[in-house]
Protein backbone atom coordinates (compact mmCIF):
# COMPACT_ATOMS: atom_id res chain seq x y z
CA UNK A 1 0.00 0.00 0.00
CA UNK A 2 3.06 2.74 0.50
CA UNK A 3 4.31 1.67 -2.60
CA UNK A 4 1.31 2.27 -4.70
CA UNK A 5 0.77 5.66 -2.28
CA UNK A 6 4.35 7.08 -3.41
CA UNK A 7 3.40 6.29 -6.65
CA UNK A 8 6.81 4.22 -7.85
CA UNK A 9 6.41 2.32 -10.76
CA UNK A 10 10.06 0.66 -10.35
CA UNK A 11 9.53 -0.20 -6.73
CA UNK A 12 6.03 -1.81 -7.92
CA UNK A 13 7.25 -3.27 -10.79
CA UNK A 14 10.43 -5.49 -8.83
CA UNK A 15 7.57 -6.10 -6.07
CA UNK A 16 5.53 -7.93 -8.72
CA UNK A 17 8.46 -9.33 -10.09
CA UNK A 18 9.49 -10.93 -7.25
CA UNK A 19 5.91 -12.45 -6.48
CA UNK A 20 6.04 -14.49 -9.57
CA UNK A 21 9.43 -15.69 -8.68
CA UNK A 22 8.54 -16.53 -4.96
CA UNK A 23 5.68 -18.61 -6.91
CA UNK A 24 7.59 -19.99 -9.16
CA UNK A 25 10.05 -21.19 -6.07
CA UNK A 26 7.67 -22.16 -4.10
CA UNK A 27 6.46 -24.62 -7.25
CA UNK A 28 9.68 -26.05 -7.51
CA UNK A 29 10.13 -26.90 -4.44
CA UNK A 30 6.56 -28.94 -4.28
CA UNK A 31 7.50 -30.26 -7.86
CA UNK A 32 10.88 -31.59 -6.69
CA UNK A 33 9.49 -32.98 -2.88
CA UNK A 34 6.83 -34.76 -4.46
CA UNK A 35 9.36 -36.26 -7.05
CA UNK A 36 12.59 -36.32 -4.70
CA UNK A 37 14.48 -35.28 -7.17
CA UNK A 38 15.93 -32.26 -5.63
CA UNK A 39 19.57 -31.56 -5.99
CA UNK A 40 22.08 -29.29 -4.93
CA UNK A 41 21.94 -27.15 -7.72
CA UNK A 42 18.20 -26.89 -8.09
CA UNK A 43 18.21 -26.33 -4.54
CA UNK A 44 20.16 -23.08 -4.83
CA UNK A 45 18.22 -22.00 -7.84
CA UNK A 46 15.16 -22.69 -5.92
CA UNK A 47 16.18 -20.55 -2.61
CA UNK A 48 17.44 -17.74 -5.18
CA UNK A 49 13.55 -17.53 -6.06
CA UNK A 50 12.16 -17.57 -2.84
CA UNK A 51 14.52 -16.17 0.37
CA UNK A 52 17.00 -14.48 -1.77
CA UNK A 53 14.91 -12.63 -4.06
CA UNK A 54 12.79 -11.90 -1.26
CA UNK A 55 15.62 -9.78 0.85
CA UNK A 56 17.46 -8.58 -1.78
CA UNK A 57 14.28 -6.87 -3.38
CA UNK A 58 13.83 -5.63 0.20
CA UNK A 59 17.35 -4.17 0.30
CA UNK A 60 16.78 -3.02 -3.63
CA UNK A 61 13.60 -1.12 -2.80
CA UNK A 62 15.68 1.19 -0.35
CA UNK A 63 17.85 2.26 -3.22
CA UNK A 64 14.48 2.32 -5.57
CA UNK A 65 13.20 4.76 -3.28
CA UNK A 66 15.77 7.06 -2.47
CA UNK A 67 18.47 6.83 -5.55
CA UNK A 68 17.46 6.35 -9.35
CA UNK A 69 20.81 5.21 -10.10
CA UNK A 70 21.22 1.88 -11.03
CA UNK A 71 24.97 0.90 -9.94
CA UNK A 72 22.87 1.80 -6.28
CA UNK A 73 20.12 -0.82 -7.20
CA UNK A 74 22.16 -3.36 -8.81
CA UNK A 75 24.45 -3.14 -5.09
CA UNK A 76 21.43 -3.74 -3.00
CA UNK A 77 20.19 -6.31 -4.81
CA UNK A 78 23.30 -8.07 -5.05
CA UNK A 79 23.87 -7.57 -1.26
CA UNK A 80 20.30 -8.93 -0.39
CA UNK A 81 20.29 -11.39 -2.65
CA UNK A 82 23.56 -13.10 -1.17
CA UNK A 83 22.19 -12.50 2.55
CA UNK A 84 19.18 -14.55 1.65
CA UNK A 85 21.35 -17.25 0.20
CA UNK A 86 23.46 -16.89 3.05
CA UNK A 87 20.33 -16.99 5.73
CA UNK A 88 18.91 -20.17 4.25
CA UNK A 89 21.59 -22.12 4.10
CA UNK A 90 22.20 -21.09 7.73
CA UNK A 91 18.76 -21.81 8.68
CA UNK A 92 18.79 -25.47 7.14
CA UNK A 93 21.71 -25.89 9.26
CA UNK A 94 20.55 -24.87 12.35
CA UNK A 95 17.29 -27.12 11.96
CA UNK A 96 19.11 -29.72 12.11
CA UNK A 97 22.02 -28.78 15.34
CA UNK A 98 20.64 -26.06 16.55
CA UNK A 99 19.26 -25.40 19.84
CA UNK A 100 15.36 -24.84 19.84
CA UNK A 101 15.80 -22.03 23.25
CA UNK A 102 18.72 -20.29 21.34
CA UNK A 103 17.00 -19.88 17.61
CA UNK A 104 13.33 -19.57 19.10
CA UNK A 105 11.53 -22.07 17.03
CA UNK A 106 11.62 -26.18 17.07
CA UNK A 107 14.31 -27.80 15.10
CA UNK A 108 14.17 -30.80 12.65
CA UNK A 109 10.88 -29.44 11.64
CA UNK A 110 11.98 -29.98 7.74
CA UNK A 111 12.92 -33.41 8.31
CA UNK A 112 10.09 -34.01 9.82
CA UNK A 113 8.22 -31.91 7.34
CA UNK A 114 9.87 -34.02 4.15
CA UNK A 115 11.49 -30.73 2.90
CA UNK A 116 15.00 -30.54 1.04
CA UNK A 117 17.72 -28.88 3.09
CA UNK A 118 21.01 -28.10 2.14
CA UNK A 119 22.17 -30.37 4.81
CA UNK A 120 19.86 -33.46 3.26
CA UNK A 121 20.55 -32.75 -0.42
CA UNK A 122 24.69 -32.70 0.08
CA UNK A 123 24.02 -35.74 2.36
CA UNK A 124 22.58 -37.55 -0.20
CA UNK A 125 24.81 -36.23 -3.16
CA UNK A 126 28.06 -36.65 -1.52
CA UNK A 127 30.78 -38.75 0.03
CA UNK A 128 30.18 -38.27 3.86
CA UNK A 129 33.84 -36.17 3.61
CA UNK A 130 32.53 -33.46 1.34
CA UNK A 131 29.47 -33.27 3.34
CA UNK A 132 30.98 -32.83 6.85
CA UNK A 133 33.09 -30.29 5.02
CA UNK A 134 30.66 -28.30 3.44
CA UNK A 135 28.95 -28.08 6.48
CA UNK A 136 31.43 -27.42 9.00
CA UNK A 137 32.26 -24.58 6.45
CA UNK A 138 28.69 -23.51 5.71
CA UNK A 139 28.19 -23.10 9.81
CA UNK A 140 31.84 -21.81 10.78
CA UNK A 141 30.56 -19.14 8.04
CA UNK A 142 27.16 -18.58 8.74
CA UNK A 143 26.74 -18.93 12.26
CA UNK A 144 27.99 -17.47 15.80
CA UNK A 145 27.29 -21.09 16.87
CA UNK A 146 30.64 -22.26 18.43
CA UNK A 147 32.82 -24.65 15.90
CA UNK A 148 32.26 -27.23 18.54
CA UNK A 149 32.88 -31.37 17.60
CA UNK A 150 29.35 -31.67 19.22
CA UNK A 151 27.85 -29.53 16.41
CA UNK A 152 29.55 -31.55 13.51
CA UNK A 153 28.45 -34.70 14.97
CA UNK A 154 25.28 -34.02 15.33
CA UNK A 155 25.79 -32.71 11.64
CA UNK A 156 27.49 -35.94 10.59
CA UNK A 157 24.88 -37.82 12.12
CA UNK A 158 22.15 -36.79 10.36
CA UNK A 159 24.11 -37.07 7.26
CA UNK A 160 24.50 -40.07 7.39
CA UNK A 161 20.81 -40.60 8.49
CA UNK A 162 19.41 -39.28 5.44
CA UNK A 163 22.24 -41.59 2.98
CA UNK A 164 20.90 -44.63 4.03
Amino acid sequence: INMIRIKDFDALERISITAEKLSAGEILQIEKSMTKSMDEATYFDMIGQKTASLIATSCELGAITTTKKQADRKSTYDFGHNLGIAFQIKDDILDVIGDEKVIGKPIKSDLKLKKSSYPSIIGLEASQERAEKLCAEALAILTKLPYKTDNLKKLSKFIIFRKK
